[in-house]
């Protein structure tokens, strides 16, 4: 069944990226009253980046500027694809000759392409912070040694979950762990389980035990996140999976690092509801880890 539902999902994505083509995205252009976007935009990108462009539709996703105080980003739909290109290269060739623009501009993507190439450059920029050589090519990672870099802690999936044997299972019993009472929003439930680690096994054996429990096997998204001191070299190894609950594990991560929560583990769980909660989500589970380290550390 999560094999199916994984080929459904790739279909789905396949099939919203193809409908955004033509789709570009406007960053941090100032928000005016009663603006008019649809002569705006392609004035300012012909006399920043030189190229004449054409939108069959363009709006500002919302009024109100975000919470850092930036304006929304603008959505536009390009009259001619091939322009999309030709905008990207004239705003690299300008990043390069370092000259700043009063906006950039990004191709419209379905959220988990967009999460999963985050979380790509993610795990490369932590590897070379350990001195490791690492590249990013079409979508993987290339190490030194010329292999494909292979995640630490895979995703585990129902499926995958299963196959663990009922020795294992009793053995991931015994592992101690804390956990939160669940935090209900909108419909939407959050709970987080954590341990102190010190190895990426430790890290395996917490994971492998919330995934084998089966209330948290019936949530929608298990949520990993990670950061471990290597005891040989003290440098951080560090990721996390979003388990379909997008952008959640990079902020977690990036809470982690900013309260220097180290070697610990934590899976924040998430049963879907049926209303629309936003951005309001991560402040929830961002509580939860917090939770789960101060209650680690009164030990």
């Amino acid at each position: 069944m999560d094999r199916r539902m994984s080929v459904l999902d790739d279909d789905i994505t396949d099939l919203r990226n193809r409908s955004m083509r033509e789709n570009i995205l406007i960053h941090n252009f100032p928000f005016t009253p009663n603006e008019d976007l649809a002569t705006a935009i392609p004035m300012t990108i012909k006399q920043t980046l030189g190229v004449d462009v054409k939108f069959s539709i363009i709006h500002r996703n919302g009024i109100r500027a975000m919470n850092n105080g930036k304006p929304v980003s603008i959505t536009a739909r390009l009259t001619d694809r091939t322009k999309k290109d030709e905008i990207l290269n004239a705003q690299r060739a300008k990043k390069i000759a370092k000259q700043r623009l009063p906006f950039f501009i990004t191709p419209q993507q379905p959220p988990v392409i967009h999460a999963n190439k985050n979380k790509i450059y993610d795990k490369a920029n932590s590897l070379k912070k350990q001195n490791i050589s690492a590249k990013v090519k079409r979508d993987q990672i290339i190490l030194g040694d010329g292999s494909v870099y292979q995640e630490e802690v895979p995703l585990i999936q129902n499926s995958d979950a299963l196959q663990i044997t009922p020795d294992e299972i009793q053995r991931l019993d015994e592992i101690p762990i804390k956990s939160t009472e669940p935090v209900v929003q909108d419909g939407s439930e959050f709970s987080a389980v954590g341990a102190k680690v010190q190895s990426i096994e430790d890290v395996r054996n917490v994971y492998r035990k919330v995934c084998v429990d089966p209330y948290a096997a019936s949530a929608n998204s298990r949520i990993l996140v990670y950061r471990i001191q290597r005891a040989d070299n003290g440098q951080t190894v560090e990721n996390y999976h979003d388990d379909d609950e997008h952008g959640a594990g990079r902020r977690l991560l990036r809470y982690m690092q900013e309260n220097s929560i180290i070697n610990t583990v934590v899976v924040v769980t998430r049963w879907m509801g049926n209303g629309h909660i936003g951005p309001k989500r991560f402040t929830i589970m961002e509580s939860l880890v917090n939770q789960i380290a101060n209650d680690l550390d009164s030990e």
